[in-house]
């Protein structure tokens, strides 16, 4: 992006990097099983998570010039302007529609009963997911992702939709895109 500043451009092409590290990962955890996805998918949930972040934050930065220190997905993008969340959600939905990724959707759970079906059931459809329940189940991917081992000896699970997020993002490229290509450098 030729049109941001400085510190707007490192934002911008840090959230790329994340990003196109994350996705190469991804698309690793297919030809990988066991342990190998278990060292895979974190890393890459982490990274996409970052990516996400960074681009709604830069999104904020150039509607409003407003710097946001808030790390969850659903907050940065509820203190957007309501017209331009539902840009994104636009955008978003076209993606979501037109999506031919095969990229995978992971649940990691742990610490479960033996024999127990009640660990392996989700409240959600993981697999379609509306913006606001994509934003609210990986909010804080970042950090969860991050810190998956650190938790209490009980059971839990997380789930992240790689496919969707990975359309989410394009969601946020292409808003910076409509957003940039009219200011002047």
């Amino acid at each position: 992006m030729k049109n941001l500043k400085i510190n707007q451009n490192l934002q911008y092409f840090s959230a790329l990097g994340f990003y196109e590290n994350g996705i190469s990962l991804v698309k690793m955890i297919s030809e990988n099983t066991g342990n190998k996805a278990l060292e895979i998918a974190p890393v890459a949930a982490v990274n996409v998570s970052f990516a996400a972040e960074l681009l709604l934050k830069l999104i904020c930065h150039l509607d409003t010039t407003k710097t946001i220190h808030e790390h969850k997905l659903n907050k940065i993008f509820q203190s957007l302007d309501k017209d331009l969340q539902q840009e994104i959600e636009k955008k978003y939905n076209e993606n979501k529609l037109d999506s031919t990724n095969d990229l995978k959707t992971i649940k990691l759970a742990f610490n479960t009963e033996e024999n127990n079906p009640e660990d392996q059931t989700s409240n959600f459809d993981i697999n379609d997911l509306v913006l606001d329940d994509l934003l609210n189940i990986h909010s804080e991917g970042f950090v969860k992702w991050r810190y998956a081992y650190e938790v209490e000896n009980k059971y839990y699970s997380y789930e992240f939709n790689f496919n969707l997020m990975n359309e989410f993002i394009k969601a946020l490229l292409f808003i910076i895109e409509m957003k940039t290509k009219d200011v002047k450098a």
